[in-house]
């Protein structure tokens, strides 16, 4: 449950964050040692990626729609159907399962952006995951930061999470969850949601979920060894030896998404890191 609420929560936000997006003109001139982090993470996250690319062409430098069309033939931002997993199941997410994974797809896929000669390469990747975090991770945190301060009160943080009908607020006027999120970022515990704070392991929780997933689509093919457009048991026990129990028996490359993602995260971590090594 753990790992689809985590998706699901980011999402959210993403999705929440459009109207900041929209309202934002110029680049928000970020403190140096946040920058500095994020400019760290999202070069880590382009030469992990890179590895994925090189599997579809071996220069690393693919034009764009050919990345696009390829995952798609490995039903990334594609409705499947199947059984749903047991953390969908536990999280009251089985209904529409697959056809929310496919819009969540089909927005990440909306966040592509090709070079001026319409090829995506390890820069790409870079810019892919800073401008996301910049548009709408730190974004929305700047957006709610009324004094400019990078630094978020209780107060300034609450207006980001709206009251629902139903909940109840405490004698200030917030209610358990705004303050329950507001202490979990707030990492020192100093009363302030601070600039290095937002770009916190929550967030990059998620978006390493992300990232691992792009790359274990990416890699699909590879795995394919005797080509026959399906991924066996045998296959995938290549990378994952000790969840052979856990592991699927043999899918077509069309469901390849499908049949991963009914994997533990743990075991889909464990195929990353795999690959990152092959």
């Amino acid at each position: 449950m753990k790992k689809y609420l985590s998706i699901i929560s980011l999402l959210t936000v993403l999705m929440s964050s459009q109207l900041y997006a929209e309202k934002q003109q110029t680049p928000i001139a970020l403190p140096k040692e946040l920058k500095q982090k994020l400019d760290k993470y999202s070069k880590r996250l382009g030469e992990k990626l890179i590895i994925g690319l090189k599997t579809i062409d071996e220069k690393g430098k693919v034009p764009l729609k050919t990345l696009l069309r390829t995952m798609m033939s490995r039903g990334f931002a594609k409705v499947g159907s199947g059984p749903v997993p047991q953390y969908a199941i536990d999280g009251d997410y089985a209904e529409k399962y697959y056809e929310n994974r496919a819009k969540e797809d089909k927005f990440v896929a909306s966040r592509f952006k090709a070079d001026a000669e319409g090829m995506f390469g390890q820069q790409e990747l870079v810019n892919l995951f800073k401008n996301a975090i910049l548009e709408f991770g730190i974004g929305r945190n700047a957006s709610l930061d009324t004094n400019k301060d990078f630094k978020l009160t209780l107060k300034e943080f609450a207006t980001g999470i709206p009251i629902r009908k139903g909940e109840t607020t405490d004698a200030e006027g917030y209610t358990e969850k705004q303050k329950k999120i507001f202490q979990s970022q707030d990492l020192d515990k100093d009363g302030f949601i601070s600039s290095l704070e937002w770009l916190g392991p929550e967030l990059m929780h998620s978006i390493d979920e992300h990232a691992e997933e792009l790359l274990i689509v990416m890699y699909a093919g590879k795995m394919d060894k005797n080509s026959d457009g399906k991924i066996s048991k045998s296959e995938l026990m290549v990378f994952l030896p000790e969840h052979s129990k856990k592991l699927p028996e043999s899918f077509p490359m069309s469901e390849f998404i499908h049949n991963i993602r009914l994997l533990d995260h743990e075991i889909i971590h464990e195929l990353a890191a795999a690959i990152a090594k092959s």
